[in-house]
């Protein structure tokens, strides 16, 4: 923990409860799966800390302007944070091992405010209570973050499956191949030879037909027989 710049407050007497029963404790507050949706869950558990942070000057005090300034003190801000917790932009695995461990460190907020305008001046431990003990705070941290890891992972692993040719041909055909069919649709059917129709004009209508074949599918393939 003290290689992300976060302390969470211990209670030496709390024992271990074990990831199954520290995730049955957080899913009194969370709805969201954290194997299968590791994104929403941290997103969740931030509506959730944020519920919990009552109002400051009548306003929400677990603003995200407060929760970057927590994030600052602490040495691990979150760029591009408001967009990350409101799902648009995707959560990295750093994301979302720094948030849940300070969600889950600073749970239930017990301290006064020392400074204007909601900024934190007072050391952590004294202004808030954690939701468990700092080393499950810790391995439900790292579980979270290696869900999301393993979906970014397979994200990848899913799109490096289809090179950009196989993607573009037809089964059996060649590349090759298609643009000369298609050399011979454009001009004798759709076109007409013409002196006018310069060759990389040609090539550019063959590319565009071949970039939307999905959609025309029905006509090039009545065209090609």
């Amino acid at each position: 923990m003290e290689r992300l710049g976060l302390r969470a407050p211990m209670n030496p007497a709390a024992p271990r409860r074990g990831l199954t029963k520290s995730l049955e404790v957080i899913a009194e507050f969370v709805s969201a799966d954290p194997a299968g949706a590791p994104a929403e869950f941290v997103r969740e558990l931030a509506r959730g800390w944020k519920d919990r942070g009552g109002l400051l000057a009548g306003k929400p005090r677990h603003s995200d302007r407060y929760l970057d300034d927590l994030l600052r003190l602490q040495g691990t801000p979150v760029r591009s944070l408001t967009p990350k917790l409101g799902g648009r932009t995707n959560l990295k695995e750093t994301d979302a091992e720094v948030l849940v461990r300070l969600f889950l460190c600073h749970w239930t907020y017990t301290g006064e405010e020392l400074s204007r305008g909601g900024m934190v001046t007072a050391p952590l431990p004294d202004l808030y209570e954690p939701m468990l003990p700092g080393e499950d705070i810790a391995e439900v941290s790292a579980y979270v973050a290696g869900r999301i890891k393993a979906f970014i992972a397979s994200a990848a692993e899913v799109r490096g499956t289809v090179e950009p040719a196989q993607a573009l041909t037809l089964p059996g055909e060649d590349l090759s191949d298609l643009f000369e069919k298609f050399d011979q649709i454009v001009f004798s059917r759709l076109i007409g030879k013409s002196p006018n129709i310069q060759s990389h004009v040609l090539i550019l209508l063959c590319r565009h037909l071949l970039m939307h074949w999905r959609l025309k599918k029905p006509f090039l393939t009545e065209a090609m027989q």
